[in-house]
């Protein structure tokens, strides 16, 4: 198991452990980190992370001792998600390379990668440079609580240790499960992609931004509005919505855009959001792509 993901990572295997999934592993690996930092520097530094971000990741950090670090001021550590959660903008390597240089480790969550054709950063093979990943999205697989962590090559040893002592192995029935959403890959990875990239086709329509999407999620500005507030009342409705509180941001609601019925829900959002006092852009004047002969209706 750990051979084929190393290997569809471009990473060394003896780099790869496996998980009960990213949340597990980003744990794992803050514990690591943080501990290193007070045997050899005798307390934990200050974090960075680009809001709207994970808060789960965010908040870890802070939870294993590191302090925050000011927007502007230096930070030993930084966490992200990559391609970016809930903007689902992706960092390619040049601009990751750009914004997470001169800190010690970085944390990247690579829980959405797979919906995009982007290597992992993990291949990289920088110092510091800690990658997560899962089964959980791309794959669907939440029942099979399966991810991993792919280490710094220079702290695998050390890393396998920590890994052994406090990890419990994953259940040979969740490894036979991801054995098998491998083994059925290309199919699983090009139907999830048609789906999701039909669907930004409609978001694009009328969030023109929406067409650079790496993943499928979206940050939907909302200027002024409490957009708590604005997620409680679509739901009374059965609009499902993720307010940018949940972010570190309130100033806009995240949408997601892996459902078959997404064009249908998205039209609904955009009827509450007028009914609101909050008219959406008019569409934009492209011509709608056609559903993609792959996607059956369910």
């Amino acid at each position: 198991m750990k051979a084929q993901i190393g290997d569809l990572l471009g990473v060394d295997p003896r780099r790869v452990f496996l998980t009960h999934g990213a949340t597990e592993g980003n744990a794992l690996a803050l514990f690591h980190i943080a501990g290193s930092e007070r045997r050899h520097r005798g307390s934990v530094g200050r974090v960075r992370a680009w809001m709207p971000e994970y808060l789960p990741l965010w908040e870890s950090a802070l939870a294993v001792g590191f302090r925050p670090a000011p927007s502007r001021g230096p930070a030993a550590f930084a966490v992200v998600s990559n391609p970016r959660n809930p903007e689902g903008r992706l960092w390619n390597r040049r601009e990751a390379e750009t914004r997470l240089a001169g800190h010690r480790a970085v944390l990247i969550d690579e829980t959405f990668r797979e919906f995009t054709s982007a290597p992992s950063l993990a291949e990289t093979g920088h110092r510091g440079w800690w990658c997560t990943g899962t089964f959980t999205k791309v794959y669907g697989g939440d029942a099979l609580r399966v991810g991993w962590v792919v280490s710094p090559p220079e702290e695998s040893e050390a890393f396998r240790r920590w890994h052994a002592l406090v990890a419990d192995p994953v259940p040979p029935l969740s490894l036979a499960g991801a054995i098998a959403c491998l083994d059925q890959r290309d199919r699983l990875l090009r139907e999830v992609r048609d789906l999701w990239e039909w669907n930004r086709t409609v978001l694009a329509r009328h969030r023109p931004d929406a067409s650079a999407l790496a993943a499928p999620v979206y940050f939907d500005r909302t200027p002024g509005i409490d957009t708590l507030r604005l997620a409680r009342r679509a739901v009374r409705r059965s609009i499902l919505v993720a307010p940018g509180t949940y972010f570190g941001d309130p100033g806009g609601v995240r949408i997601c855009l892996t459902r078959r019925r997404f064009p249908t829900d998205f039209e609904a959002y955009l009827r509450f959001r007028k009914s609101e006092g909050d008219a959406p852009p008019r569409p934009s004047p492209v011509q709608t792509a056609l559903r993609p002969s792959t996607l059956r209706r369910r």
